[in-house]
C-alpha cells in the first residue's frame, strides 16, 4: 500500500499549477495575449446556478 501512495505521489508532482514560468516563442507569446485581453465570456447557466440557494443555507 506504501509503494502505492508513493508512485501517486510522484505523478502529481508536477501540476500545471505548480508551474510559474514558460517559455513561448514571439507567434504563441501573441496567442495568449490575444486571449488574456479578449472580453469575458457571459456563461448565463453558471449564472442562473450561482443565483440559486445553496443546500447549505
Amino acid at each position: 500500500m506504501r509503494n502505492r501512495f508513493r508512485n501517486f505521489n510522484e505523478g502529481t508532482a508536477e501540476t500545471p499549477e505548480d508551474r510559474r514560468s514558460f517559455v513561448l516563442d514571439g507567434k504563441r507569446w501573441a496567442e495568449f495575449l490575444k486571449l488574456l485581453n479578449r472580453p469575458p465570456r457571459i456563461k448565463r447557466k453558471l449564472a442562473r446556478l450561482l443565483a440559486e440557494r445553496s443546500v447549505l443555507e
